[in-house]
Formats: C-alpha cells, structure tokens, sequence
C-alpha cells in the first residue's frame, strides 16, 4: 500500500497515511477535526532500494578497474596460440587442444 500525504486548509498540518490505491482520501484533520478541507499533496516518488545479492558484480565499477581489466585482456591475447603453449606441456600429444 503507497503512503500519501496530506495538507488541512484549516490548520496547515501534514500528516502522511498508509492507503490502498481505491481507498478515499481522509475526510477531516487529525490535528483541528475540520471536515473537508484535506487536499492530497503531490508525491515526491519512492526511493530506490537494493536488497539482496541479486546485483551484478561488475556495475558501478570505477574506470580503473575497468582500465586495469582491458590490459589484462590485452596481454592475453598476446600470448600467442594454443599450439605454441602445448609445445612445453606434458600431455602435448594426447591432447585434444593442440589441433
């Protein structure tokens, strides 16, 4: 159920109340009991809240990170193929990689 906020034209007190979306408005002021003279205020909006660990890792991260992750990409790529790194492996010839 949203919270929606209220003024009393009589008193000038706001007060907030938790409604469902059918429900009507208040009819008179909690603080003076005047009848009638309740207008709904316009909403602010809710705020965003992150619960839980459904996020992923990699937002929000900063530019260094982001910097130090694309050097580290780069250098892979510059080791060469896979046939020139089986060369000193043990298991170079039974293996299914090296073709």
């Amino acid at each position: 159920m949203p919270t929606y906020r209220f003024r009393c034209a009589e008193c000038s007190e706001e007060f907030e109340r938790f409604l469902s979306i059918t429900a009507p408005d208040p009819e008179s002021c909690p603080l003076c009991g005047a009848e009638g003279s309740i207008k709904r205020l316009p909403a602010a909006g809710s705020g965003l809240i992150f619960k839980g660990g459904g996020f992923y890792i990699t937002d929000n991260r900063p530019e260094s990170y982001k910097e130090a992750a694309q050097a580290e990409n780069k250098g892979d790529t510059d080791k060469g193929s896979a046939s020139e790194a089986c060369e000193s492996c043990p298991a170079a010839e039974s293996c299914a990689e090296r073709d």
